[in-house]
C-alpha cells in the first residue's frame, strides 16, 4: 500500500513539473530573464572555447603539422574567448541574480586565464614557429584546455542548479506546500 501511495505521489510530482515547465512559468526569485540568456549564452561559449582549446591541445603535441595549424586554432581562441569576454561584460550590467553573479565570479576568471595563456600562445608562436614542440608552449595549450573545461563545468553546474531550483519553487508553489 506504501508503494502504491509513493508511486502515485511520484507520478504526480512528475506531471506538476511537465505541467508547470509547458506553461512556461517564469523563474522564481530571478533578477531578469535577460541575465539568466546571457548567462546561458557565456555557458554555450564556454562549451564552444573547451572544444576548441583541446583541438588546439591536441595540435600543439602533433609535431608533424604545419605552424599555420596552430595559428588558425589561435586565432580561432581569441575570437572566441573574446567573445565570451563581451558576453561577460554585458552580464555584469545586467540585473542579475547572486547566483548567476557567483556563477560568473568564479567561471570569469577561468575565461580569462585562458585568454592570458592565449595570447601568451601567440605571442610564442610568433617568435618561435620553429619551436612549436617545446614544453613552455605546450604549456599553454593545457592550461588554456584545463581553464576552459573548467569555466564549462562551472556554468553548466550552476545552471543545472538553478534549474533544480526553479523547478523545486514551482512544484512547492503549485502544490501550496511553501513553509515561510
Amino acid at each position: 500500500m506504501n508503494m502504491n501511495r509513493f508511486s502515485f505521489t511520484t507520478g504526480l510530482l512528475i506531471a506538476v513539473s511537465i505541467s508547470a515547465a509547458q506553461a512556461g512559468v517564469k523563474r522564481v526569485g530571478a533578477a531578469s530573464d535577460e541575465a539568466l540568456d546571457t548567462l546561458k549564452t557565456i555557458e554555450h561559449s564556454a562549451v564552444m572555447i573547451e572544444a576548441q582549446a583541446d583541438e588546439f591541445k591536441a595540435i600543439s603535441e602533433n609535431i608533424a603539422l604545419d605552424p599555420k595549424s596552430h595559428l588558425a586554432q589561435l586565432l580561432a581562441l581569441k575570437d572566441k574567448l573574446n567573445r565570451a569576454g563581451q558576453e561577460i561584460s554585458r552580464l555584469e550590467n545586467e540585473s542579475a541574480a547572486p547566483w548567476e553573479q557567483q556563477a560568473i565570479a568564479k567561471a570569469g576568471p577561468l575565461l580569462a586565464d585562458a585568454a592570458m595563456n592565449t595570447r601568451k600562445a601567440i605571442e610564442y608562436f610568433n617568435e618561435h614557429q620553429d619551436r612549436l614542440w617545446t614544453v613552455e608552449y605546450r604549456g599553454y595549450a593545457e592550461k588554456i584546455n584545463r581553464d576552459s573545461m573548467e569555466a564549462a563545468k562551472t556554468l553548466r553546474e550552476y545552471l543545472n542548479l538553478a534549474q533544480t531550483r526553479n523547478r523545486e519553487e514551482r512544484l512547492e508553489q503549485q502544490l501550496g506546500t511553501i513553509d515561510k
